[in-house]
This record gives C-alpha cells, sequence and structure tokens, in this order.
C-alpha cells in the first residue's frame, strides 16, 4: 500500500498548499499594481451611464404614486380585516391604524410632489 499519511499531517498539507496559492494571488496582485484598487462595484457607484430624460421622470413619478395609492387601499383592508378579526380596543385600535396610515400616505404624497425628475430619472 502507498504511503498514508495520518489526518493531522494531512490538514497541515492542505494548509500549507492553501497559504502559498493565496501567497501567489496576493503577490500578483501588488506587482499588478491592483492591491490598493477595487475593481469591483462600490457601495453607490454604478459600471454605467444612465441617460436622463424628463418623461422617465414623470412615468416613475406615476408609478410611484399608483403604488402609494395601491398601499394604502390594502392597508385599509388589513385595517377592516383586523378589526373584523380582533375586535379587542376597536375602534380606537383602527382610529390610530387610519390616522398613521393617512399621516405616512400624505408624507409621502407631499415629498413625491417636491421631488425633480432628475432625481426619479436619474438617481446617481
Amino acid at each position: 500500500m502507498i504511503d498514508d499519511p495520518s489526518l493531522p499531517r494531512r490538514i497541515i498539507t492542505t494548509a500549507i498548499i492553501c497559504f502559498i496559492i493565496l501567497t501567489i494571488f496576493a503577490l500578483i496582485g501588488w506587482l499588478i499594481g491592483s492591491w490598493d484598487e477595487a475593481q469591483g462595484a462600490k457601495i453607490g457607484q454604478l459600471g454605467f451611464l444612465v441617460k436622463c430624460d424628463v418623461e422617465r421622470g414623470e412615468h416613475v413619478r406615476q408609478l410611484l404614486g399608483q403604488a402609494l395609492d395601491d398601499g394604502m387601499k390594502e392597508h385599509f383592508v388589513k385595517l377592516f380585516h383586523n378589526w373584523a378579526q380582533d375586535p379587542t380596543d376597536q375602534p380606537a385600535r383602527a382610529q390610530r391604524g387610519f390616522r398613521n396610515t393617512l399621516l405616512v400616505y400624505n408624507i409621502i404624497a407631499q415629498r413625491l410632489k417636491e421631488v425633480t425628475t432628475d432625481e426619479l430619472s436619474c438617481p446617481i
């Protein structure tokens, strides 16, 4: 039978081989001058340019407005469902939910009116 190394010897040999390979990769990166430069995507940056236009911004504004309306409707349905399922502390609990929903809806709707089409079509 061929020389069968023990388990600790195989672990040490594997660790040494991995260390040598990582050292070679690090040396190659250092030699080609990429050691300090991240070639991948950075947070907040994209690797391509986006052409911004007013039409796209208005389209996004309409989509956001529709999503806001749909979200409010869905939340009101959920509030009614919860009211019917759990009468505990009702209608005060439902009123708080309605008030909070309307507050958030109005804040987002106002911000949506204020945001420029450039921010909507070209966020970078």
